[in-house]
């Protein structure tokens, strides 16, 4: 259509990053991990006891999701210095599953997978139209501008950059084995 206007666009950037994980882990067996408090949820996670960007063993892989974030966040028309705020990581056993939540006091956050399996839960996000939208259309199919979630499979080496304020929860881990991730947020420090 000639007159269409797509506004208010929803991005999340999608990227593999191949990685040694024998290092990482090796190391989460030294660490402890602790059911989330944050959240509803019974994953665990190294989020208030292990800040991974003040680990020098992760300076390398963290580097290189800082120059995906940094490209992804051009998208917007924002140029400055990605500085990773925080970084944890979470171990989701079999059945467990986080709801939905939002990363406040940052720009961007992504989620990079060191270990999954099919069926071991995939993240799904939720559109901000979700909240407002009482009066749904009747739909006979979907089409990409009637989607009000979109589910990603987990896959090792995999990482996706979204908006903090972007709605996500992680659906149930179904596998037999754990899932094993990275969380990070960023700020964009403006230049001068």
């Amino acid at each position: 259509m000639d007159n269409l206007h797509v506004l208010f666009p929803t991005l999340v950037y999608e990227k593999t990053i191949d990685e040694d994980y024998s290092y990482i882990e090796k190391k989460l067996k030294t660490k402890q991990f602790d059911t989330c408090k944050q959240w509803r949820c019974n994953m665990k996670t190294s989020i208030d006891n292990w800040n991974l960007i003040e680990d020098e063993m992760f300076a390398p892989l963290l580097e290189k999701i800082k120059k995906e974030e940094s490209q992804f966040s051009e998208t917007f028309g924002a140029y400055g210095n990605a500085r990773a705020v925080d970084g944890w990581i979470n171990i989701s056993a079999p059945g467990s599953y986080q709801e939905y939540h939002i990363h406040t006091d940052c720009h961007f956050s992504v989620s990079y997978y060191i270990k999954s399996k099919p069926d071991s839960g995939n993240i799904v996000f939720r559109s901000h139209e979700c909240n407002s939208d009482m009066f749904t259309l009747p739909l006979r199919e979907f089409k990409p501008a009637s989607y009000k979630t979109w589910a990603s499979a987990p896959t090792p080496g995999k990482l996706l950059i979204f908006r903090s304020n972007l709605q996500h929860m992680v659906e149930q881990n179904r596998s037999n084995e754990d899932r094993i991730s990275l969380s990070a947020n960023f700020v964009i420090d403006e230049e001068k």
